[in-house]
């Protein structure tokens, strides 16, 4: 075997060891990722919207599947009856990028209880 065509086999091996280990890392570290966003970037928001501590909301959250992005919904319970949604919304463009906001709607009086930027 050439020494070209070694190196090219190592370098292939290397390439291919250092893929599978970035793959793996992020597939496991994904959920926890996704977990500490939640936390520091949407709970401040959270906690200005429905009065309560983020730690109560963050953990009643649905994905709804959207056309390009997956929009979160946030809950609230009063009892058993929902009393307050939160929904991300994502207005498009501008000179800083998209603006990600989070419009907070009290169910139990039929209003909109605020609207804050993610």
């Amino acid at each position: 075997m050439s020494e070209i065509t070694r190196m090219v086999v190592v370098l292939s091996l290397i390439a291919g060891v250092c893929s599978a280990a970035l793959t793996s890392a992020n597939y496991l570290l994904t959920p926890l990722m996704d977990k500490q966003t939640d936390f520091y970037v949407r709970g401040p928001a959270l906690e200005r919207l429905f009065g309560k501590p983020a730690e109560e909301v963050l953990g009643n959250k649905i994905v709804f599947p959207g056309e390009e992005v997956d929009i979160p919904i946030f809950f609230t319970r009063d009892g058993d009856k929902v009393a307050g949604l939160a929904v991300e919304a994502i207005g498009k463009g501008g000179f800083g990028g998209d603006l990600k906001i989070m419009v907070g709607i009290d169910l139990l009086q039929g209003k909109m209880s605020g609207m804050e930027a993610v």
